[in-house]
């Protein structure tokens, strides 16, 4: 009994030294500036491009069924909140996957990729583990909310300060 204690503090040790490592790049309230972002058609984005509003970051991929289903509370939120808000859904998947599964999906708000995974750039930046994770910037650009639901969003729109 007491080797198998001793396990599960080594365990226990393993994987918060392993959190610790892995904090976010950016904490909230702090100004993000990201790297380009691109659409499927190869266009290039910054997030200072969408300054003035809220920027709602959906971070998907096509093997998430809990991302997929909420393609559908995105698309309730873009068109109940177009004035306020911007939405751009961000996949980790690789390239090749991302747009193939994007050509499927009805997705009619911002669909982009830097070409990385998760463990790598913007997705590192917030430390992207579980999907799908939403971020909220503020219109000047700061790291407003971090939620794992597009509904709780909707939900909660109303008590948002509004730029």
């Amino acid at each position: 009994m007491k080797t198998f204690s001793l396990i599960i503090l080594c365990n226990l040790f393993v994987v918060l030294s392993m959190q610790a490592q892995q904090t976010p790049k950016i904490e909230l309230g702090e100004l993000y500036i990201g790297n380009e972002l691109f659409d499927i058609n190869g266009r290039a984005f910054r997030l200072e491009d969408f300054r003035g509003k809220y920027i709602l970051l959906g971070f998907w991929s096509q093997s998430s069924n809990e991302s997929i289903a909420d393609f559908k509370q995105l698309k309730k939120l873009k068109e109940q909140h177009a004035d306020k808000l911007t939405i751009a859904s961000i996949c980790v998947d690789k390239i090749d996957n991302w747009k193939t599964s994007s050509k499927q999906k009805e997705i009619t708000w911002y669909n982009l990729s830097n070409g990385t995974q998760k463990k790598e750039g913007i997705a590192k930046d917030f430390y992207i583990e579980k999907l799908p994770t939403y971020i909220l910037i503020a219109p000047d650009g700061t790291y407003y909310a971090r939620l794992v639901s597009a509904a709780l969003y909707i939900a909660n729109w109303e008590n948002l300060p509004m730029p």
